[in-house]
């Protein structure tokens, strides 16, 4: 959970807003989900919430992770489907691994394979725009960074604990 709240009965509410601050900055960008093909990488905390969003927009959702057996469960609960890290053939690519946290990670997809056509989003806060986003506006694609997503997860995360 990325936030939890006291109930007045005196229970505890915990939620995930990965999944929300990111919907909202796609949609904010013009990054359209329902009906798009979309590669999610990664299968942990915050990938988890993305994918069950992503899903429940429409997409049709491919899941990679390191671990395959981590990628087919989280894809298994979402009704989706587990993969490579391979690009290609897709309209949407989430980063949502770490890496990119540091100057030295790997890219999480071979940027080479990117189709200009494609839209990427990697959700690693950073200065600027990460290692990803510079490799695939250098193939054409559009971006969207991680910023924005943290930005709408703050007034999901404010409207909750106010009760909302």
């Amino acid at each position: 959970a990325n936030a939890v709240r006291i109930e007045a009965d005196g229970r505890l509410t915990g939620e995930m807003f990965d999944g929300v601050g990111l919907k909202a900055a796609l949609d904010e960008a013009g990054f359209a989900i329902a009906g798009r093909r979309v590669l999610l990488v990664g299968a942990g905390g915050a990938a988890r919430s993305i994918a069950f969003m992503l899903a429940d927009a429409g997409a049709d959702l491919v899941i990679a992770n390191r671990n395959l057996a981590r990628a087919e469960a989280l894809a298994g609960e979402v009704g989706a489907s587990a993969g490579p890290a391979d690009p290609r053939g897709f309209d949407l690519v989430v980063n949502a691994t770490s890496l990119g946290l540091k100057p030295d990670d790997p890219l999480p997809v071979d940027a080479g394979l990117l189709s200009p056509a494609t839209d990427v989003c990697d959700i690693v806060i950073g200065d600027g725009p990460t290692a990803f986003e510079r490799a695939a506006m250098a193939r054409g694609c559009r971006t969207l960074g991680g910023q924005r997503m943290l930005d709408h997860q703050f007034d999901a995360v404010i409207r909750f604990l106010q009760g909302g």
